[in-house]
């Protein structure tokens, strides 16, 4: 797998926390980028089936849920693979961020440009 898909990269960070059902992973993904990524649930399925072919997501055992949650619902978690692809992921974006910090882009720099 090339690099992660913005997508995916925020299903990795949601699962981050620990398990969750696809209801759950939507609301973190919301939350984790303030409201900037909205996901349906018929395309979170999609992302997490690719992410578990690629071996960084697996189902969880439900028997695990409290017993108030709905028994139907599917959860998952990282698997050791996608914990370490998060990481390594996290780090490069990072790089990527200080990269463009090291830039001279702020308009003022640019004399007033357009944003």
């Amino acid at each position: 797998m090339s690099t992660l898909r913005p997508v995916e990269f925020h299903v990795l960070l949601a699962l981050a926390s620990g398990p969750a059902h696809g209801y759950g992973l939507v609301r973190r993904i919301a939350d984790h980028s303030e409201g900037r990524l909205s996901i349906l649930p018929g395309n979170l399925y999609t992302v997490i089936r690719r992410l578990v072919a690629f071996g960084l997501v697996r189902e969880t055992d439900a028997a695990a849920t409290p017993p108030e949650e709905d028994s139907r619902r599917r959860y998952f978690e990282l698997s050791s693979a996608g914990r370490a692809r998060l990481s390594e992921e996290a780090r490069h974006l990072q790089t990527l961020v200080e990269r463009v910090g090291a830039l001279p882009i702020s308009s003022a720099e640019k004399g007033g440009g357009h944003p």
